[in-house]
């Protein structure tokens, strides 16, 4: 499939809703390592930029980490419907109007033949396992309208003839066509479709406008016979030759604009079809071998077109992606939060900048991890750093201290948004703090914790809640709904086609 990974969409969305610079650090010390340096603050370009000796620009290119982030994708049978029924007019265009050619044999001819009135009256899909997928078009009929003919034998040297119309209707028959569905390229397509006819009733009425015809009956049962041939062949092969493709098309066309990259080949249910998705967006070819994960539906949701299983280890996969991009690392200032608060406990920082906003680094050496229960998402940070510093007037950044951080968060309020976006806030549990690195070397940690905790707690988590917007949806999905349970989050949406 040619579409951009969705991770890289998730990453990007989070780093635009919240409008925060990602930054990096790197040469990291082990924690409780703290040491007194001097600093030079430097100015490139016409901005002021910190030189801080603890830390270098990481820049880390990840080629690749060996991660994949697999979820399962369950592919409703109203996915299928909704997409076959768009089909259906085509079809209708096709064979009304469709014209059985005229023959001229031994014992009788006739005109081209029209079918009118073709009406299909219901679809469904079906499945059967492995990997077949089964349309029905169900309760078809047409009509044909009356058609011109002759018959005609010679007895002893004289020819006999005689003219006539016919005319015919169809009703209560059924279409199936089945379909082996594969995984190629990160897409879901579909084999050659084999068809099957379960007829109904076809009436075949002839008259004679003379009333009277010499014409033996068996040659007119000849020629409805042939007629009757004419009609089943075309319902049983030339119509289904037709449409197949067409069906084929529309399935094939429609699922590849799913922005999902399908690493499995696929298994089915009574009532669906499920592959595993790689939203790493890793090619097809990574993870050819692989089975699809387990087929679950959560009740929480209701049915939707499309649902999305994504268990905990495709969570903690993307956010050590992320980390490891450097994209869960943040900067950002917020003026009421300044200098002010360490004045009478570090006088000689303060009056280095006073009253001047700090400078908040938010740097993750470890990824985060989550767990889920129901109804609730916990994240823990392990050996995040935060970082102090003093944001002068002028631009310059004057360093000050990095924190270890241990935390927990809780992701609450998850919901869809009107603006079809996955939204949530967080909140901070428990933490615990550290000195990393000071510019004024080793103070003890109680000086400042309740300082840090105002940053954490009243600065880092409200400005991400104010400024996080949500991860959007793809264009496609409508209706979505979002659950959590037992060590996997839900994701259900119905498909637009247009």
């Amino acid at each position: 499939m040619q579409s951009t990974p969705l991770l890289l969409g998730l990453v990007c969305a989070f780093l635009v809703a919240t409008q925060i610079h990602a930054v990096s650090l790197a040469d990291i010390a082990p924690p409780g390592v703290t040491t007194k340096h001097h600093f030079h603050n430097k100015h490139v370009a016409g901005k002021h930029q910190v030189h801080i000796p603890w830390r270098n620009t990481l820049k880390q290119q990840v080629a690749n980490l060996g991660l994949t982030a697999d979820v399962t994708a369950t592919i409703e049978e109203s996915l299928f419907v909704k997409i076959c029924n768009t089909v259906v007019p085509l079809i209708n265009k096709y064979v009304q109007g469709l014209v059985i050619p005229g023959e001229s044999q031994k014992h009788f001819s006739f005109d081209n033949v029209v079918i009118q009135q073709f009406d299909i009256q219901s679809i469904s899909i079906t499945f059967a396992s492995p990997s077949t997928v089964s349309l029905s078009l169900s309760q078809i009929s047409f009509a044909i309208p009356q058609t011109h003919f002759d018959v005609f034998t010679k007895i002893l040297f004289i020819k006999l003839s005689c003219s006539g119309n016919f005319w015919a209707s169809m009703s209560g028959t059924t279409i199936s066509l089945s379909m082996s569905a594969s995984e190629s390229n990160g897409d879901l397509v579909f084999g050659d479709a084999q068809s099957s006819v379960a007829w109904g009733d076809l009436n075949i009425n002839h008259d004679f406008p003379n009333f009277f015809c010499k014409i033996g009956q068996d040659i007119i049962q000849l020629f409805i016979g042939n007629i009757n041939n004419l009609i089943k062949k075309t319902v049983e092969n030339d119509i289904p030759a037709k449409i197949g493709p067409m069906v084929q098309t529309a399935l094939d066309t429609a699922l590849a604009k799913l922005p999902l990259d399908f690493v499995s080949q696929p298994q089915v249910t009574s009532n669906s079809i499920s592959l595993t998705v790689d939203l790493l967006g890793h090619p097809a070819g990574v993870a050819k071998l692989k089975g699809p994960l387990h087929a679950a539906r959560t009740r929480a949701i209701d049915p939707r077109d499309l649902e999305l299983e994504i268990p905990e280890t495709a969570l903690n996969n993307l956010l050590l992606f992320a980390q490891q991009e450097g994209a869960l690392n943040m900067n950002f200032t917020d003026k009421k939060f300044n200098t002010s608060v360490i004045k009478t406990i570090f006088p000689t920082v303060y009056a280095q900048c006073p009253d001047c906003p700090f400078a908040i680094e938010i740097n993750a050496i470890d990824a985060p991890f989550v767990t889920t229960t129901s109804d609730s998402i916990g994240i823990t940070v392990n050996q995040g750093i935060l970082g102090l510093n003093l944001a002068a007037a002028d631009g310059t950044i004057i360093p000050f201290v990095d924190l270890w951080v241990n935390a927990s968060l809780s992701v609450n309020g998850v919901n869809i948004t009107s603006a079809n976006a996955v939204y949530f806030q967080l909140a901070l549990g428990d933490f615990s703090l550290g000195i990393r690195e000071s510019s004024i070397g080793p103070f003890d940690i109680s000086l400042i914790s309740s300082i840090a905790a105002f940053a954490l707690q009243d600065v880092v988590i409200p400005q991400f809640n104010q400024r996080f917007k949500g991860i959007p949806l793809p264009a496609v999905a409508s209706q979505a709904e979002v659950a959590i349970s037992n060590s996997a989050v839900y994701v259900a949406f119905n498909v637009n086609l247009v």
